[in-house]
């Protein structure tokens, strides 16, 4: 998702080539979702925002960025590292909470960039909305390319930040209300990221080595999409929170081998 093209195009360049390419996507709902994803990643991506020298503001979530990144990192190992079926994970303490300046920066630019997209974010139809956009996001629908270079789609198990950072910013009570409404779509859609983007080998991966381009081969039928949903439908935070430490264990712990078959994830 970082800026790759020619050597002499700067990021805010790479970003309006790729705004005008979402923009000239025919099926609505492809377009809409390219284009929040397309907002998303320029109001956060560390290249554009190191590029902006002159705007104070951007210098701010750079940094925080930077200084959450490795927090959030730690917290997905920890979930992996401490799940067990009986209780779920056991973040420690110093784990617990985090920078919370950081935190309602990159809250603001987040909740913002589905706002433009979507509007109210307290409308139930909305939250599924947006929820739907991550599953397709997840699952390598919304990829293009721009040349050689493939865009809006994930390109490492970051794609879990998501939901940690819902969960985080949720212990800090910055925009609770938000994230709560949102954090179901960020940890169901977490179990597309890992079947579309997980390794081929049976091998135990940690997170750091998880990922593996995007080749095509696993498609997600309708069905499993439905099945997906209506499990996930009901569940309240301290449940989803469970489940995103389950994920964890399921694909970064490195105790077991990987079962990336569709009837283990989506049943």
């Amino acid at each position: 998702m970082t800026p790759g093209a020619a050597a002499l195009e700067t990021a805010a360049e790479f970003f309006e080539r790729r705004l005008a390419s979402a923009s000239a996507t025919p099926e609505r709902r492809l377009r809409e979702d390219r284009l929040y994803f397309c907002d998303l990643d320029r109001c956060t991506n560390v290249r554009v925002l190191a590029a902006a020298t002159a705007d104070a503001e951007a210098a701010r979530l750079l940094a925080a960025i930077v200084e959450l990144a490795p927090r959030l990192e730690q917290r997905i190992v920890e979930r992996a590292r401490t799940f067990q079926p009986e209780h779920g994970a056991r973040l420690p303490h110093e784990l617990r909470g985090g920078p919370l300046e950081a935190v309602k920066l990159i809250s603001q630019a987040q909740l913002g960039c589905a706002r433009r997209a979507w509007g109210d974010l307290g409308v139930p139809a909305t939250r599924e909305r947006i929820a739907r956009a991550f599953e397709r996001f997840a699952s390598g629908q919304l990829r293009h390319t721009l040349g050689e270079l493939a865009v809006c789609e994930p390109d490492s198990a970051y794609y879990f930040m998501f939901a940690e950072f819902a969960l985080l910013a949720r212990e800090l009570d910055v925009d609770r209300a938000e994230w709560d409404g949102l954090l179901c779509g960020l940890v169901r859609s977490q179990l597309l990221y890992a079947y579309v983007y997980g390794p081929n080998e049976t091998a135990p991966r940690p997170f750091g080595a998880f990922h593996r381009p995007y080749v095509g081969d696993r498609s997600v039928p309708e069905r499993s999409l439905a099945l997906l949903r209506l499990r996930f439908a009901n569940l309240g935070v301290r449940e989803l929170e469970f489940e995103m430490s389950r994920h964890c264990a399921m694909f970064f712990r490195g105790d077991a081998p990987l079962d990336l078959a569709p009837p283990r994830v989506y049943s």
